[in-house]
């Protein structure tokens, strides 16, 4: 009766072997966070800029903010010419996505 006993894992492994499964773990078939992919074009700076903007109100600190602002700036100027070069690639790109936020940028 240890906890830490492989064998639990063994015989989960046996079974799905013996049924011809080669897939030994349960794959997520939903992600919460993937909604904003559907609607910007640069949602990896969408995030990043929300986890800067959230670490400054956190530390509250000016040169914190000033860095925030600056990769902001940044962040925003390089969605917006991937955004471009995406609706220049691909003719069928959806009109209602934006750059960087939803409906907005």
């Amino acid at each position: 009766s240890n906890a830490h006993s492989p064998m639990p894992n063994a015989m989960i492994s046996l079974f799905y072997f013996s049924r011809g499964t080669k897939n030994h773990f349960v794959r997520p078939t939903y992600n919460p966070l993937t909604w904003l992919f559907k609607l910007v074009s640069c949602p990896n700076y969408t995030y990043e800029m929300g986890a800067w903007i959230s670490f400054t109100i956190m530390t509250q600190t000016f040169p914190v903010a000033i860095f925030t602002l600056m990769l902001s700036l940044q962040l925003i100027l390089w969605a917006q010419r991937k955004h471009c070069q995406y609706q220049k690639d691909f003719k069928n790109y959806p009109s209602y996505r934006t750059a960087l936020i939803p409906f907005i940028l």
